[in-house]
């Protein structure tokens, strides 16, 4: 029998963090459902099409300047379903060193905290 290849590259966890969303020439707020390493799922009623590209500001514990991220919608939940209320799921892309250091500093503070709190 073979191995069983996991599904994902990277670890999710849940984590409510109210984050918004550019594209289009506009500009709309979601919550994280989950997040990890290489990207994170958005709770939206307007999610961006697959593949667009999308800058996505998120909020510092500290109070610093929020984050931003670019990333490209890898996929769409339009009807809640078991596992993910409406949204997209949004993959990091073309992530600078600073940024990624930035945004893994931000995943172990979120670790440390209960899974449903939410920040900003």
């Amino acid at each position: 029998m073979g191995t069983i290849r996991p599904l994902r590259r990277h670890p999710r966890f849940r984590a409510l963090v109210r984050v918004v969303l550019h594209h289009s020439r506009r500009e709309h707020t979601g919550v994280t459902q989950d997040v990890s390493d290489s990207g994170i799922y958005v709770i939206t009623q307007a999610p961006p099409p697959i593949g667009h590209l999308i800058r996505i500001d998120i909020p510092m514990p500290d109070g610093a300047e929020p984050l931003r991220m670019t990333g490209v919608t890898h996929r769409i939940v339009e009807v809640a379903s078991g596992r993910h209320l409406p949204g997209a799921g949004i993959e990091w892309f073309a992530v600078g060193t600073l940024q990624r250091e930035q945004w893994l500093k931000f995943l172990s503070w979120l670790r440390a905290r209960p899974a449903r709190s939410e920040t900003a």
